[in-house]
């Protein structure tokens, strides 16, 4: 081999290595740093973040389920809501990448809650349409969320058996219903108000002798406006049937686990201009008083998220009305807020530890934020 051709070898194998080399570098980057802790102190304390892996940040990132559980440890996290949003995609590629997050958390010891968003999954709103829910528009779909009815008793019927699958399948430490309910916030006026299903409408009927569509047409004696009588009988229909399919996937858990915890998220309305109980069918003293979940997630408003310089102190008002209220029923109640959805709600890791502190200091068990991969805790 001549030096000219030994030379053009050796710059050839140099730039493929240093290429190879600098390509693992960007692919950990920052990953490898040691991180500050965000909390210490009283390891009761319900420190949690939601990770959603088919978010395609975690792609974005090269964050693989390894440094993902590390980087969740190292920040002084003990908990994860490990979110499922579709509970019927039982697909290998689905199921292993599920494993895989779940081992990972485990060997970092943090606590594992499976976080599903009831009645939404995709996969039974494709396969069976007669299982959907029908808002005032006909249609059911709204924002990132497609919906089916809770008064159909054949997707009940799915929706549990794919929670129990999955529970059984990855052994998780805890259940959270995440805003199990029925849209929308502006309530009657929206033509997404919901829910007008045939079994929505057939079991209402049955109950009251009215279809409640007759509620919301203007020229009919049962307009909701002209007989509040009905309309409230509706607004508890809805309330009762939101916290009965609670109370059935919750059973489920516990049939499945009887040491496992259970979580139900609440739409907190202080300060808002829309009735969680009337708006969206969740009624918080029947939750406490008949689902009675471990934990109580107080979800904040998105009208305070959207704020750019929202103070972290902004907790001590939803500490105020929530936290005597659930703990007087036994619950325990965490709080959560949104770190990163879009860029003005994008806090800084000072800003969380700051809210933690004062979540904490003003009453509430715990914390958790939406979501690791959107916040700050990856550079």
């Amino acid at each position: 081999m001549t030096k000219f051709k030994f030379l053009v070898l050796f710059l050839f194998l140099f730039v493929i290595f240093s290429s190879v080399y600098l390509f693992s570098r960007l692919g950990n980057f920052n990953m490898n740093k040691s991180v500050t802790p965000l909390f210490s102190g009283n390891e009761k304390v319900e420190r949690g973040v939601y990770v959603d892996p088919l978010l395609n940040t975690y792609s974005n990132f090269h964050l693989t389920p390894e440094k993902v559980a590390k980087l969740i440890k190292d920040y002084g996290f003990n908990v994860v809501h490990l979110v499922i949003v579709n509970v019927g995609d039982n697909s290998a590629s689905f199921s292993s990448l599920i494993s895989s997050y779940v081992k990972s958390f485990r060997l970092e010891n943090l606590s594992v809650v499976l976080t599903i968003y009831p009645p939404t999954d995709e996969v039974a709103w494709k396969t069976h349409p007669e299982w959907r829910q029908r808002f005032l528009n006909g249609e059911s779909k709204y924002d990132w969320r497609v919906y089916l009815a809770p008064t159909d008793d054949d997707f009940v019927a799915y929706y549990l058996e794919n929670v129990r699958r999955l529970l059984k399948e990855y052994n998780f430490n805890g259940i959270e219903l995440a805003e199990c309910w029925y849209e929308v916030d502006e309530g009657p006026s929206s033509p997404y108000y919901a829910d007008f299903s045939s079994s929505m409408r057939q079991k209402f009927k049955e109950a009251s002798g009215v279809d409640p569509l007759e509620l919301f047409n203007s020229s009919s004696p049962y307009y909701y406006l002209k007989n509040s009588q009905l309309y409230e009988e509706w607004v508890n229909f809805r309330v009762k049937v939101i916290t009965n399919f609670m109370k059935k996937i919750l059973s489920v858990a516990k049939e499945v686990n009887p040491n496992i915890k259970t979580y139900v998220m609440y739409l907190s309305d202080v300060g808002q201009n829309y009735s969680t109980r009337i708006d969206h069918a969740q009624d918080l003293n029947a939750i406490v008083r008949d689902v009675k979940p471990d934990y109580i997630v107080i979800e904040t408003a998105w009208q305070d998220w959207i704020k750019a310089d929202l103070s972290p102190s902004y907790v001590k008002a939803y500490a105020d009305h929530y936290v005597s209220i659930v703990h007087n029923a036994q619950v325990k109640v965490i709080i959560q807020t949104d770190v990163g959805s879009i860029a003005q709600m994008k806090r800084s890791l000072e800003w969380v530890k700051e809210f933690s502190n004062s979540a904490i200091k003003n009453g509430f068990d715990g914390v958790v934020f939406y979501e690791f991969s959107i916040g700050s805790f990856v550079k």
